[in-house]
């Protein structure tokens, strides 16, 4: 449309500028008025006779003449206004032209391509760049010369322009033998001086060296934010006032805080003493650079963190930045602390330490191990374990070593080796090693502690000799003794009493050859019974059985001791009681038949000189012979027990031979004691007793009992404590009390056993007598002791039923002596 307005303004100008003379237009004018005045008198002459046409042109009518005058004006007229429109419009078209030329100037001086299209989508016109490009495609259909398409394209700009009267851009990107091409395509509309919309107009602009530029630019923001996100060091950019402006996610991941409230803070925030930020920042204003600085910093949750810091001061975008690099060395700072503390222990280890490289030379050396061989540190460093083992020692500790500490499958080496001092002398030591890997299963070196042990030896051979001087006492025993494995059963000793009777039993399993009958470990075996909570030996255990092999009673007393090579062991001392037995039945049977008092003196005396004091004093002398020997320190303390109990078990059995003889006699020796204590002291020692039961003991009393009495007051409470651990039932309590009632004490031992019967509750104190069968056990002796010297003492005992069940023996003692 608009090369059609073109067009018929230059056939208008053809047709009227070309052919009329513009300056004589004037004239045309007149002339044509004049020959309009001869045509209407050649009219008014010929059609309506009015006159010749000389007349009527020379002398016309009035009228005639009006009208000849206004026609001819009006000739006149239109001919001065053609005139001055020619001569506008002879302006108008220079001025365009002019427009035209500057516009096509224009355009063609654009460096992006120009394409004219019609509404129907042809193009009518490119500009010069175009046509260089692309050739002059002027009538043909843009989608079809340029995508190849038989319709418009989707996003065709100009077809979005036709739609909503607006500027819109798309993008092509085209595959060229020089590579990926990049356009840029704007459309906007082409109206007519109406308004009406009569094509589009369409900028194509080459945009691919600002594409690639952007991809460049893209690539390498891309490439500096995953190197600022990868380095493995938190970093982080600041203004010089403190203000976080970006960071790395390591950063973030050692502070604890996110982006958003590291900028909203200010980072001085973050140290535990400002002073160290503000020397940051004095340096960097000094130098522009801090390396290797170490801070304390606080992380969110207000942890505090060693850190390194590097920073500089650099410009962004025209204003100071602080790039800092912060690298949180709190476990390496850890690890140093580690290292030096392994390093002091190391150096003060009484046991030598080396550590070798690969090849096995030293590269570290404790004085204790160069010490060993006689050597000084540095004597040893960068040699090998050669130089301290003796040359026939070297090929097969190769072969060892190759088969242990080098072998990655096993990587450790323990055993004793000989060692070689600088001096020449051969020395036993131990040695434990432990290979070092890298990650490649490729040896690196190895540890080493090694210890002397001549000592040890010398003690191992003492120890020897003095278990040798152990059991020979032990076979000169005329009782058994016998050793065996706590866990296996095995028996590890006999003494020469034992084989004489059980035969060579050591390597043989207890049960199946001490005992007959036996299809596993005996009920009566008292192997838990020997070791404490705390998994190590206690007290030794009393105990009475009857052996299944030759029926013969033994008295046992067992222990768990530690044998030489380090295990925990039973050792039982059996001694043959079957003729003291055999008296106690004897006893029972003439009992009643014989004279009260001349019984209890000749019992007494039988079983003080045969029975009782025969074993004791067996026990006794082994005991002491223990005690000589300096290489049990261990078990020394238990073996001044042994000896200390069996002194007082032999003072007792004297004491109540004393008693038998003093029976008659009113008035013994009296002195000031404290009850308390007496009942404390007996209390303490029938523990292990009560805890061979699982029994407890609870003690009520107050911290001073006062009174005056006769040392044998011991025996009241030795031998109530022992009724009540010997007849309670296991896991059961005995509460032993003692109170004030005016001049008198009350001690009370309240036990759990089997209840007494009324009947019988005043005949047990008589001697020799006992409950049959379902009552009190025993010779009958213990209790009539207890009342004996209580009657000594002007006192009183009895027994009363307790509520909770069992029995309450109660002692009356006066404070004061009287008489």
């Amino acid at each position: 449309m608009i090369f059609q307005e073109k067009n018929e303004l230059n056939k208008h100008r053809s047709g009227i500028i070309r052919h009329l003379d513009y300056y004589n237009l004037i004239w045309m004018s007149i002339g044509f008025a004049a020959l309009a005045w001869i045509l209407d008198s050649l009219l008014d002459s010929l059609i309506f006779h009015d006159g010749t046409v000389i007349d009527q042109i020379i002398n016309p009518a009035n009228h005639e003449i009006g009208n000849r005058l206004l026609f001819g004006s009006i000739f006149i007229v239109f001919g001065i206004y053609i005139q001055k429109t020619e001569n506008s419009l002879k302006v108008a078209v220079i001025k365009a032209e002019d427009e035209k030329n500057k516009t096509k100037e224009i355009i063609e001086a654009i460096g992006d391509g120009i394409i004219l299209q019609d509404t129907d989508y042809k193009i009518v016109y490119q500009n010069q760049i175009q046509n260089e490009i692309y050739g002059n495609r002027a009538g043909e259909y843009c989608y079809k010369v340029y995508e190849g398409k038989d319709t418009i394209c989707e996003d065709c700009p100009i077809e979005l322009s036709f739609k909503d009267g607006k500027i819109h851009k798309t993008h092509r990107i085209i595959a060229t033998d020089n590579g990926i091409l990049y356009y840029e395509l704007t459309g906007s509309l082409l109206r007519d001086s109406t308004g009406k919309i009569i094509g589009g107009v369409k900028v194509v602009r080459d945009i691919t060296g600002l594409k690639r530029v952007e991809e460049t630019l893209r690539e390498s923001e891309e490439k500096y934010r995953a190197l600022f996100e990868a380095t493995p060091v938190g970093i982080g950019i600041a203004d010089l006032d403190g203000k976080m402006l970006d960071c790395n996610a390591n950063m973030l991941e050692i502070t604890g805080f996110t982006l958003e409230e590291l900028k909203s803070m200010d980072v001085s925030a973050t140290y535990v003493d400002s002073d160290e930020r503000k020397m940051l920042l004095k340096t960097l204003q000094e130098t522009g650079r801090v390396r290797d600085l170490e801070v304390r910093l606080k992380r969110k949750d207000g942890t505090i963190y060693n850190a390194l810091l590097n920073a500089d001061l650099l410009e962004l975008k025209g204003h100071k930045v602080i790039l800092t690099t912060s690298r949180d060395i709190t476990e390496s700072k850890r690890a140093e602390r580690e290292k030096d503390r392994f390093l002091k222990a190391f150096a003060s280890s009484t046991d030598g330490i080396t550590i070798a490289d690969e090849k096995d030379r030293f590269i570290y050396v404790n004085e204790a191990y160069a010490g060993i061989y006689g050597y000084h540190q540095e004597d040893l460093i960068g040699n090998t374990w050669h130089k301290i083992t003796p040359p026939e020692m070297i090929a097969p500790t190769e072969k060892g070593l190759a088969n242990t500490m080098h072998n990655m499958d096993v990587g450790t080496f323990y055993g004793e080796v000989p060692g070689l001092r600088k001096d020449g002398m051969i020395i036993p030591t131990e040695v434990r090693g432990k290979g070092i890997w890298d990650e490649n299963s490729k040896y690196q070196g190895h540890i080493c502690i090694v210890r002397d042990i001549t000592e040890r030896k010398r003690s191992e051979e003492d120890l020897k000799a003095a278990h040798k001087r152990f059991e020979d006492v032990l076979n000169s025993v005329d009782s058994l003794v016998y050793a065996i494995d706590m866990r296996t059963y095995e028996v590890l000793f006999i003494n020469k009493f034992g084989r004489d009777n059980w035969g060579e039993i050591e390597g043989k399993i207890c049960w199946q050859t001490l005992q007959k009958g036996q299809r596993g470990p005996c009920e009566f075996c008292t192997n838990k019974r020997l070791i404490g909570p705390d998994g190590k030996p206690s007290e030794t255990v009393v105990w009475e059985i009857q052996n299944t092999s030759n029926n013969h009673w033994y008295e046992c007393r067992d222990k768990a001791i530690y044998w030489p090579d380090g295990r925990v062991v039973r050792i039982e001392f059996a001694t043959d009681i079957t003729d003291r037995k055999q008296t106690e039945e004897k006893m029972k049977k003439y009992a009643k038949e014989l004279e009260e008092a001349n019984q209890l003196k000749d019992l007494f005396t039988d079983i003080i000189r045969h029975d009782l004091l025969n074993p004791v004093t067996v026990i006794k002398g082994l005991s002491e012979i223990l005690l000589e020997d300096e290489s049990l320190n261990k078990n020394r303390k238990s073996v001044e027990t042994i000896i200390k109990n069996v002194g007082k078990l032999e003072e007792m059995i004297q004491s109540a031979a004393t008693l038998a003889k003093v029976e008659a006699v009113d008035k013994l020796d009296f002195e000031e004691r404290n009850l308390c204590e007496i009942l404390r002291k007996a209390i303490s020692d029938f523990i292990p007793m009560f805890r061979n039961k699982g029994m407890s003991v609870e003690f009520l009393g107050e911290a001073k009992c006062i009174a005056e009495v006769n040392p044998h007051i011991e025996e009241i409470f030795s031998n109530l404590l022992s009724n009540a651990a010997k007849y309670s039932p296991e896991n059961t309590r005995v509460t032993v009390g003692i109170k004030g009632d005016g001049e008198e004490w009350i001690v009370s031992v309240k036990d759990r056993g089997n209840r007494i019967p009324d009947e019988y509750k005043e005949i047990i104190f008589e001697r020799f007598k006992r409950i049959e069968k379902r009552g009190v056990k025993g010779t009958g002796l213990g209790l009539s002791i207890v009342k004996r010297i209580v009657d000594i003492h002007k006192g009183k005992v009895w027994v009363e039923d307790n509520p909770e069940g069992g029995n309450i023996f109660l002692v009356k003692i006066p404070k004061k002596r009287s008489g």
